[in-house]
């Protein structure tokens, strides 16, 4: 979060081009009350989640006073803040700085509040010498202190260039438990120029019909190794402009990334898990002992068959699926079926009647 006051009042998010400058060029959004809102609300609705907010910023933004002078705050607005960030539930007191969070384990934090939600506040902002830059009996901590963090974006006009760019660091900050662990946040959208932003727009541009190869290039450069912490871009899942109802008619493109990450990908670095996913095959024994485990015994070596079957969200497993069944998928489609080849002037093709679904025997894979 990029929070400022406002000629020394309220709090607010705000994006701007240099927050120290004699003339920011941007804008402010929701006030901090607001966010702080709904953060409570979502912990309140879904206990068990951590969220980390890594607050940057935090300088005035009164445009009558030049750089340098009235832009820092003093210990009194300081305090002002760290009080009103206070009001976030659920805030993880009692850290110390003798593990980094990044090296922690995610039940350090699951742990803290029995079970309610943990929220993990490290602030990065613009404060001057001798002005306190953490409240750690609050849960309040100087993010640089605490976490190591690499937040690169490559700030690039076009996909082709972004994805080289992203990818190049990406596996250049490749995870070992022993050396280099950060807190990776892996900025996957393009970031167009003043010009090119006003003309087309930005939600046109989070959306460019290119950016699924960003999806291919992260996706072929990542391994058990190589993998980002965060993924972070635009308008998640939206296909056509002003066409996202959450979350029926969203693109499962990122969604199915993320899931394929979590329980295949990282799930086989063994400095996360020592149990290997379902799906990995075991290991075949070497030739010579595949009939037996050891020269002299006769015990034969276990093959694990390969996996034909469904992993449900629940962890529900289904060793074999009912014949013809394909998951997201329907045979017949109904009367008033909308497809989404609909423009921003109106909706996509309307069945008029129940229809045999074409796809619904095909192979897609």
């Amino acid at each position: 979060m990029r929070l400022v006051s406002v000629k020394g009042d309220d709090f607010w998010a705000a994006h701007v081009n240099n927050e120290v400058s004699d003339a920011p060029l941007g804008a402010t959004g929701e006030s901090l009350n607001s966010i702080i809102s709904g953060i409570n609300k979502f912990t309140s609705e879904s206990p068990g989640e951590v969220i980390i907010l890594w607050v940057k910023y935090i300088v005035d933004m009164n445009l009558n006073v030049p750089a340098g002078k009235g832009r820092y705050w003093d210990a009194n607005k300081a305090n002002q803040f760290y009080t009103e960030l206070e009001s976030i539930n659920n805030r993880c007191i009692g850290l110390d700085k003798t593990t980094k969070f990044d090296r922690l384990k995610a039940n350090t934090f699951l742990d803290k509040n029995n079970g309610a939600g943990r929220v993990l506040i490290l602030t990065d902002g613009r404060l001057q010498d001798g002005i306190p830059n953490e409240r750690p009996s609050s849960g309040i901590y100087h993010g640089p202190d605490y976490m190591d963090r690499d937040d690169y974006w490559a700030e690039k006009g076009d996909t082709e260039s972004l994805a080289a760019a992203q990818v190049a660091h990406m596996v250049d900050n490749k995870r070992d438990a022993g050396t280099n662990d950060d807190f990776s946040v892996t900025q996957w959208q393009c970031t167009p120029d003043l010009l090119t932003a006003n003309s087309y727009g930005l939600s046109s541009i989070a959306i460019l019909p290119t950016n699924p190869s960003l999806y291919w290039n992260a996706v072929n450069a990542m391994s058990p190794e190589v993998w980002p912490t965060v993924i972070q871009q635009d308008y998640l899942g939206y296909i056509h402009m002003n066409e996202g109802g959450f979350p029926d008619q969203l693109g499962s493109e990122v969604r199915v990334l993320s899931m394929g990450l979590n329980l295949y990908m990282v799930s086989q670095n063994c400095d996360v898990s020592s149990r290997k996913h379902p799906l990995l095959k075991k290991r075949m024994a070497p030739q010579s002992l595949q009939a037996t485990d050891a020269p002299g015994s006769n015990t034969t070596t276990a093959v694990d068959p390969p996996f034909n079957g469904i992993i449900y969200a629940n962890g529900t497993i289904d060793k074999a699926s009912a014949a013809r069944f394909h998951l997201g998928r329907v045979e017949i489609l109904k009367n008033g079926t909308v497809f989404g080849n609909g423009t921003v002037f109106g909706n996509g093709t309307v069945l008029a009647a129940d229809k045999p679904n074409l796809n619904f025997s095909a192979k897609l894979f």
